[in-house]
This record gives structure tokens, sequence and C-alpha cells, in this order.
């Protein structure tokens, strides 16, 4: 009996896991195709096996036929016919694979895939992460002008327009992107803390609060932080619907008339000319600033309702509500510049410094751009983002503001020798009742407004926004 005839007896003597007695010399097994395995604990487990050294070659040959065996036993040595195996299987596999070909699978799975982090769901349905991470951009994309409602539209701005219906949070983080508020919002900003630094540094210099010359000072600067911060927000939070767009502007109209009110008072302390102290215009003038404080609140409020059926009347009643307000506060500064013009250098207290000129310049410009909607009307598209007309109209408003507080001190200090021998024309009571009644006015015209705009039915234009031109999807640009 030779090596191999001997080795394969023992294999058959030794009984296989399970009870299992190997299959007899010349048998083919069940699951091994006719070849000879030696079966290892995990393949056994798996029901494979692995292929014996030296039969591998065997297995390549093509098989004869294998005659049957007969009663005395002829052919029992007649190599049994078998298939030839798959590529896989001709590694040294059994049909159906084994645990080697299990591991490597699972080995070469493992590591094509990507390492996810604990905190993710894992599945077939898991998210996978890719590309950059969130970005202000990403959040508020922007819009074509005409993708949104009408009511959002300015004229000569074709693009940089932010999602009409964003979150508080989209708000903020968009004045950190590119858009065509980005500027309005910023030239309003970094004003206000000037103007609160100039107030702040004032109102520190010694003695200067416990004096009552200085009072009317201390009001004209307290609108004029209030002022800009409310445009600022009205530009930052303007985008969170038509409705919540109409309301941030009626706190901002509002800021706007309180600032009305607040330069009259430095204006009557400081300003009037020398024939018109204690007369009954220098005397009712305050009080007629707070009234033309209600009449710009309400008009200006008003004037957004006829937004998108009347533009033109729109616009019209806007800056009216405005320049009206300026053109009463500024009639003692007209009527100085009048005087001098005609009397010359020999003008006496009623001289103006170049303050005033600055001032009054600044003023005509920020109505020019306000009311001419230029340079974007010319070249549409060109200014969406830098240079169009709101962005210029709130740096000369701004600049308008400085040279006005500059003149304000210029005037307090020149005039001050001969103003002390005149009675103020409002004292401390008539001053904070003016104030406080002015307050709460604008307070509840603002209220009144918003009011009515939050009980109109919601296929009101108005709430919103006007037709949809080409959708509302976002359109990235």
């Amino acid at each position: 009996m030779d090596a191999r005839s001997r080795a394969h007896l023992r294999a058959q003597r030794t009984p296989a896991p399970g009870g299992q007695a190997r299959p007899a010399r010349g048998e083919k097994g069940p699951e091994d195709g006719g070849r000879y395995l030696m079966p290892s604990p995990r393949a056994l487990s798996l029901g494979h096996g692995v292929e014996l050294p030296g039969h591998h070659a065997q297995s390549q040959a093509a098989p004869a036929p294998a005659s049957p065996p007969g009663p005395s036993g002829e052919g029992l040595d007649a190599p049994a016919p078998r298939p030839q195996a798959p590529p896989s299987e001709r590694l040294g596999v059994g049909v159906g694979g084994s645990f080697l070909q299990a591991s490597l699978c699972s080995l070469r799975n493992l590591l094509a895939t990507p390492p996810q982090s604990p905190l993710l769901p894992s599945g077939p349905t898991s998210p996978r992460l890719s590309g950059p991470l969130p970005t202000a951009s990403s959040l508020s994309p922007l819009l074509s002008g005409y993708l949104g409602p009408a009511v959002f539209w300015e004229d000569g701005i074709l693009s940089g327009y932010r999602r009409p219906s964003s979150s508080a949070r989209d708000c903020v983080l968009s004045s950190f992107q590119m858009t065509n508020e980005t500027a309005n919002i910023w030239t309003h900003f970094l004003p206000t803390w000037y103007f609160v630094w100039r107030l702040l540094a004032l109102a520190g210099a010694p003695g200067f609060r416990a004096e009552p010359y200085h009072r009317p000072l201390l009001v004209f600067l307290l609108p004029a932080c209030l002022y800009p911060f409310a445009s600022c927000c009205a530009h930052t939070f303007s985008s969170m619907s038509p409705r919540a767009r109409h309301i941030c502007y009626f706190l901002d109209y509002g800021a706007l008339s309180l600032y009305s009110l607040g330069c009259a008072f430095p204006y009557a302390a400081y300003s009037m000319p020398a024939s018109w102290l204690h007369s009954r215009l220098h005397r009712l003038f305050v009080p007629a600033a707070a009234l033309n404080s209600f009449l710009c609140t309400g008009l200006s409020c008003y004037s957004r309702f006829p937004e998108l059926e009347s533009p033109g009347l729109s616009k019209v009643l806007r800056t009216a509500a405005f320049a009206y307000p300026f053109l009463f506060d500024n009639l003692p500064l007209f009527y100085r510049l009048g005087l001098c013009w005609v009397r010359g250098p020999g003008c006496g207290q009623d001289a103006l410094s170049a303050s005033h000129g600055y001032h009054l310049l600044c003023a005509l410009l920020t109505g020019f751009l306000f009311a001419s909607h230029l340079p974007e009307r010319l070249a549409p598209g060109r200014f969406d983002y830098i240079g169009h007309s709101h962005q210029l109209f709130h740096i000369c408003a701004v600049l308008g503001t400085h040279f006005q507080l500059e003149a304000v001190l210029a005037d307090m200090g020149s005039r001050r020798a001969w103003l002390a021998t005149q009675e103020p024309p409002v004292g401390l009571a008539g001053t904070v009742a003016a104030l406080g009644l002015a307050v709460a006015g604008n307070l509840l015209i603002i209220a009144a407004f918003t009011s009515s705009l939050l009980r109109a039915p919601s296929t009101c234009p108005l709430v919103q926004g006007g037709p949809l031109e080409g959708g509302m999807k976002a359109r990235q640009q």
C-alpha cells in the first residue's frame, strides 16, 4: 500500500465531529465536489473544508469517466468526474466559499469603508458627510430680484437678495455674507458706536452733566445713537418675512422721527437767531417739533401700505415725511444763513461755522440720493453690492450727523457768553415732558400700524409681499 492510500485510510478511520464518518475511499463528499478535504473546526462549522496539499494539481486535470463499482470492487480507485472549479475555488476554497475567502472579503470591505464617527448612525441608510462645512453662504442662498416677493425689490438692484423667509440666525449671519444689504448694515452699525463714544466722552467730562446749559446737547446725542442702530437692525432682520420687513421699518421710521425731535432741542437752546429769542416761534419750537415727529412717523409708516399698488405715491409720501421735519428744524440755520448773506461779515452772533455748511450739504445729498435711486438706476446690476444709493444715503446721513454735532458744539462755545444772559427756552421739566410724550406717542403710532398689519388676512398682497415671479426657489449666486 502506497503512502497516499495509508494517509487516506487513517483519515477514514477518524470520525468527524458530530459523529459523521468520513466518506469511504473513492466516494465523493456531499459538498466537496469529489475532492478529499481535511476539515478544520471553523470550516466544519461552515460546511466547507480546505484542500489537502498535492490535490490541487489533480483537481485541475480533466477527469476520466469513472466506471461504476462492480460486485468484486473493480473501479474503486477510478477517479470520480468533477466539474471545473471557478477561479475563486481554484485558490484552495471549497464550493460555496471558505473561512479564508470570507475573511479576505471582510478585510477588503473593511478597508474600502471610510471610518465613521460613533455619533453617526451606521448602516446602509446612514448619511455620508462630504463637501465643506456649512457656512453663512450655504445657510442663506441669495436670490435674483425676480425670484422673490415684489415687496423686497429695489429699483436698479437685480441680485444679492436674501431669502424672504430667513430665520433670525440666518439674518445675523448674512451681515457677514456679501449681499446687497451687507453694506447697509455696517454703514450704520459702526457709526452707532462712534456716537456712543462721543456721548460717553462728553457726559464723562468734569461738571458736564451737572450744568443745565449742556442738557440739550445730551438730549440730541441720545437719538443720534438710536437712529443708526435702529436702521442697522431693520436692514438685518427685514428678510424674515414681509410682515417682519414692514415692522422693522416702522421702528426705523420712529427712531428717525425721534432724531428730528432731538435736533430741535440744541437748535432752540444754542442756534436761534438773535431776533427770534423769546418770540412765539422760539417758545413753540420744541412742542411743534414733537408734533412733527408724530406726523413723520404716521406718514412714513402709512407710505408702506400703497407701496405695491402705487410705488410713486409711496415714495412721495415717505420723502415728504422726512423732508418736512428737516426743513422745520433747520429754519433757524436758514434764517441765519440768509441774514449773513445779506449783511456780509458783520452778522455778529448769527454767523455760521463751516460745520453748519457741511451739515447742510450732506443733508442735501442725503435727500437727493434717497429720492433719485442713483447711480443704480443708470446701470442696473452694476451696484448691487457696493455703491448703490442707499449705501451712499447712509454714509451721507452719518456724516451729516457728525457735522451737525460739531456745529452745535461750535454754537455752544461761541455764543455761550451771550446766551448766558438769556432765559433758556425749555427747562428740565419741559425737556423731560416733551421727550416722554414724544416717545409714547410714536410708540402708539407704530403699535397701531403693526396691529393693522397683523390683522390683515394672509391673502393681502401687503402680507404676501406681492406677486411671485419665477417662483420662490433660491438660486445660489
